[in-house]
């Protein structure tokens, strides 16, 4: 596993980071040389969460990190479904300064078995979705741009750990983001657009109903102070989750979403991931039943759903 991770990561890592003309940071060149001197540390990584390089964030970077989390914390109490306040509580990240990726990774490996592998910046959909199959999530380091701290077009420090981070550290979530990387490696190409949609408008952007109020769990909208509120508004148009109309729905990455799916309960969606998930993947399984399939899924559902339970005990009533 060590060996693939580390082929891995020497055929992801540009030699330079590109950033597209409408990115807040296009023109200012110190941004540019911090970026790609973050990019050129990932190539110490060698596989392990012990190789992970560890950044030496500047006072700015810090102070972006305080702004937008601080920002973060508040808004997540009345915006956030339950989960994800739980998993910031069990990771505890400084509100002021930067974390490192290698302490969250520990923290996360710990609970679910899943690690954080430090990338340079967005890597293909295949590339990302497969590792997690492998219990590998392919996590940035760098920080957005200061001029737009509210927003960022890519994935940064504060969206892997604010967003996806208390997602990886809870089992539930954690398994059904494992079993959509395990079909990435058996699908076809058409199959992988499928589950890159299903990933997007659930991991990525997901909305739920909680005691009948509908809250975000997406990462995107939980690592941005401007979505999170946003993305609940009548600014978003909200339509009922249905993975048909989900998988055949295009989005661009770049920008706000304009519409989101709500679920009427966060297991419901699991639940339904998970059946369209063993559609595709037990065909490539020419050895197992769809019985068998669908009850060993149905097994490890259970399972983790009162190793949460449980876990939620002790969780609860810690400070954020």
């Amino acid at each position: 596993m060590q060996q693939q991770t580390m082929a891995l990561q020497k055929s992801i890592q540009p030699p330079t980071v590109h950033l597209d003309a409408n990115h807040p940071g296009f023109c200012d060149q110190e941004y540019k040389k911090r970026r790609n001197h973050i990019a050129s540390l990932t190539t110490k990584y060698q596989g392990t969460i012990a190789s992970i390089p560890l950044v030496q964030y500047t006072k700015q970077e810090h102070a972006v990190w305080s702004q937008v989390v601080s920002k973060l914390v508040k808004k997540s109490q009345d915006n956030a479904y339950q989960h994800h306040l739980d998993g910031l509580r069990r990771l505890q990240p400084d509100p002021g300064r930067v974390p490192q990726l290698r302490t969250l990774s520990k923290q996360i490996m710990k609970t679910t078995g899943f690690r954080m592998a430090p990338v340079a910046g967005l890597v293909e959909p295949k590339v990302f979705l497969q590792a997690l199959g492998d219990g590998v999530f392919l996590s940035t380091q760098y920080i957005r741009h200061s001029s737009q701290p509210g927003f960022t077009p890519e994935p940064d420090i504060i969206h892997e750990i604010i967003g996806h981070a208390p997602q990886l550290i809870n089992p539930v979530i954690a398994q059904i983001t494992r079993e959509i990387g395990k079909a990435a490696q058996h699908c076809d190409d058409k199959e992988l657009v499928q589950l890159e949609r299903l990933y997007w408008f659930t991991i990525e952007y997901g909305l739920c109903k909680e005691n009948g109020v509908v809250k975000a769990y997406g990462a995107g909208n939980l690592s941005s102070f401007n979505d999170i509120q946003r993305c609940l508004s009548t600014k978003v148009a909200h339509r009922p989750f249905d993975i048909r109309q989900i998988i055949q729905t295009p989005y661009d990455p770049t920008q706000p979403q304009p519409v989101l799916f709500v679920v009427e309960s966060f297991e419901e969606a699991l639940q339904e991931i998970r059946e369209f998930l063993s559609s595709l993947a037990i065909f490539k399984k020419p050895s197992t039943s769809r019985v068998r399939y669908e009850a060993e899924s149905k097994a490890r559902y259970q399972n983790k759903l009162r190793s949460t339970a449980r876990e939620k005990k002790t969780t609860k009533d810690s400070p954020l």
